[in-house]
């Protein structure tokens, strides 16, 4: 097993070459961010990536999983990242066209998103 940092290094190498990224801590865990964007959770030596109606189906299809995580009450809690597919770790092309994909599904996530009153 890589260290954490060397596995991120090596993420962050696999998408480099074709989009802006970065990668923040965030609860122990990591956020993989293009542009503001975050499409992305680092989780050991794991990526989930964003999905929605448009693309969960693509994603199950790959035998991804989502990421579900225990809550301070005990209850698991499912997101709306999935398992990144197994190909993604060794293909720089598969990676960032997952990446593209989960960078699509956030942005249709935040369009959706209702406008808060005006005060």
């Amino acid at each position: 097993m890589a260290a954490p940092s060397e596995f991120r290094a090596h993420i962050e190498d696999l998408l480099a070459h074709a989009m802006n990224i970065r990668v923040r801590p965030m609860f122990g865990a990591a956020g993989i961010y293009a542009d503001g964007t975050m499409f992305g959770i680092l989780v050991g030596e794991r990526v989930y990536l964003k999905a929605d109606e448009a693309s969960r189906s693509e994603f199950e299809l790959e035998g991804c999983v989502p990421f579900v995580y225990s809550a301070r009450d005990g209850r698991q809690l499912t997101m709306s990242y999935y398992s990144a597919p197994e190909r993604f770790y060794d293909d720089a092309d598969e990676a960032v066209a997952w990446a593209r994909r989960a960078i699509a599904a956030a942005h249709r996530k935040l369009t959706k998103k209702p406008k808060s009153p005006r005060r």
